[in-house]
C-alpha cells in the first residue's frame, strides 16, 4: 500500500504501551500522533511519535471531544483512534457515537460492547455464560465484614477493583492487592464504599508466573479471528501481581484454543489480548483477565514474526492483506528497568537464584522502552520517573 494512503493515527495514553503503538504502525510509514492526562509520559519522546494540534497534554472533558474532532479534520484520510489505557477508553466508549463520524475505532468501544469487557464483574459473567473457567470469585457490595468472605474464600486472596483506573492511589502502581489474612481484608473492607461496590475478592492460583500466558488476536467485523499470537510470562512487576517484564513467545494451543471460542462467542470485533494462569489443582487453564486495547508486551509480536497490532490496523482502514505471518517461538522480550526490580524482590524473598536471573536473559530480542533504532525514549523513561517521584512522593512532602 503507497505511504501517502496510509491512514494517520492518534494514540490516546503515552505510556509504554503508548510507545509499542508509535513504533510498530511508525516502522511501517504510518504517521502516528499521541495525547495523555500526564505530563513527561515515555512515548513523547519518540521519534514515531508526533504532536498534535492540542498538544501532548489533555484533560477529558468535554472540549476534548472538540479539540479531536477538529483534529481529525485536518486529515483527507479519517484517522485511526488507538485508546491504550481503561481510563480512555471509557472516554472513548462515552462519546463513541461521535466520534466514529471522524475516526476509524475498533466496534468494542461502543457502550453496547466496551462495558461487558471493561467492568470486571461484566466480564466474569461473560465467562459464566460461555463455559469459560476462572479464578474462585467472590462479589463486593460495600457492606460486607470479614466472615461474609471467608465463608466462601480461603486467604490468600487478592482485591480486584471494579474500575482499576478509580483505584490508583490505593494501588500505588500494583493492578491488585493482595490480601494475606483477615487483618488485610478488613483494611480492604474498610475502604469507601462506592469504591467497592462491584470490586471482587478472587483467589490466588497458586504456581509461578510461567504458568501465566497471554493471546493476542485480532477479529474482524465478522468476529472471525486474522492474526494469533500466544506467549508466556516469566517475570512481572509489580512480581506475581503486575504487568509483564519479561515474556517468551511459545506454542499453547489450549490458551488459543479457549480465547479464540470465546471471543467468537461473544462476538468480539477488534484487537484484544486474554491472559489465562494454569492451576494445578484442577489441570485446567483459567482466564485471568482480558484487555480490549494494545498492551504493554506488544512490542513482542513484531520481534517474533506476528505482528497483530499491524494486521489490525490494515483491517480497520480497509486494507485487505492474507495474514501469513507464524511467529518464530522461544523469542524473549523485556521492559528491563522493571524486570531489574522485580528480579531484585524474587531474589530477596527466595524465589529466583542468580543463575536463574541471568540465564533467564537469553534470546532477548526486544525491549520496552530501550531501542537503539529510537533512544530518546529510553532518556525519557529517566524523565518520567523523576517527574512521577517529585509529584507523588516528593511535592505532596513538602505540602504537608
Amino acid at each position: 500500500m503507497p505511504l501517502k494512503d496510509k491512514n494517520p493515527v492518534l494514540v490516546l495514553g503515552l505510556s509504554a504501551t503508548g510507545l509499542a503503538v508509535a513504533r510498530i504502525l511508525g516502522s511501517h510509514g504510518v504517521t502516528v500522533y499521541g495525547a495523555d492526562t500526564s505530563d513527561f509520559q515515555v512515548a513523547r519522546f519518540s521519534k514515531f511519535m508526533h504532536k498534535p494540534d492540542f498538544g501532548y497534554k489533555v484533560e477529558t472533558k468535554s472540549t476534548f471531544v472538540g479539540d479531536l474532532i477538529s483534529f481529525a479534520n485536518r486529515f483527507k484520510l479519517k484517522p485511526v483512534l488507538i485508546p491504550v489505557t481503561d481510563a480512555f477508553i471509557e472516554f472513548v466508549c462515552e462519546n463513541f457515537y461521535v466520534l466514529r463520524d471522524y475516526y476509524i475505532m475498533q466496534e468494542s468501544f461502543s457502550p453496547e460492547i466496551c462495558p461487558q469487557f471493561l467492568n470486571k464483574l461484566e466480564f466474569y459473567k461473560l465467562c459464566e455464560e460461555n463455559g469459560i473457567p476462572y479464578p474462585k470469585t467472590y462479589v463486593l457490595e460495600g457492606q460486607e465484614k470479614v466472615e461474609d468472605v471467608t465463608k466462601v474464600l480461603k486467604f490468600p486472596m487478592i482485591i480486584k477493583p471494579n474500575f482499576i483506573h478509580k483505584w490508583r492511589k490505593y494501588l500505588k502502581g500494583k493492578k491488585v492487592l493482595l490480601i494475606n489474612d483477615e487483618n488485610d481484608l478488613a483494611k480492604v473492607l474498610n475502604q469507601e464504599k462506592e469504591l467497592l461496590q462491584d470490586s471482587i475478592l478472587q483467589e490466588v492460583i497458586p504456581g509461578p508466573d510461567r504458568n501465566i500466558y497471554i493471546f493476542k488476536g485480532y477479529f474482524d467485523r465478522n468476529s472471525h479471528p486474522k492474526a494469533c499470537f500466544i506467549a508466556r510470562k516469566i517475570r512481572q512487576f509489580p512480581p506475581y501481581f503486575g504487568s509483564f517484564s519479561l515474556a517468551e513467545t511459545v506454542e499453547n494451543e489450549e490458551v488459543k484454543r479457549l480465547s479464540i471460542e470465546f471471543l467468537e462467542k461473544v462476538k468480539f470485533k477488534g484487537l484484544c489480548g486474554t491472559e489465562f494462569k494454569y492451576d494445578p489443582r484442577e489441570g485446567t487453564y483459567k482466564m485471568i483477565e482480558i484487555n480490549i486495547r494494545p498492551q504493554l508486551w506488544e512490542g513482542i509480536t513484531q520481534v517474533s514474526n506476528c505482528e497483530v497490532l499491524w494486521i489490525a490496523y490494515c483491517d480497520l482502514i480497509g486494507n485487505k492483506i492474507e495474514y501469513d505471518q507464524k511467529q518464530i517461538n522461544g523469542i524473549k522480550f523485556s521492559y528491563l528497568s522493571r524486570d531489574f526490580l522485580s528480579a531484585v524482590i524474587m531474589l530477596k524473598d527466595g524465589k529466583l537464584s542468580l543463575k536463574e536471573w541471568l540465564t533467564s536473559y537469553s534470546k532477548i530480542k526486544g525491549d520496552a522502552i530501550i531501542s537503539f533504532k529510537d533512544p530518546f525514549p529510553t532518556i525519557g523513561s529517566v524523565i518520567s520517573s523523576l517527574w512521577e517521584l517529585y509529584t507523588y512522593r516528593i511535592k505532596p512532602a513538602l505540602e504537608k
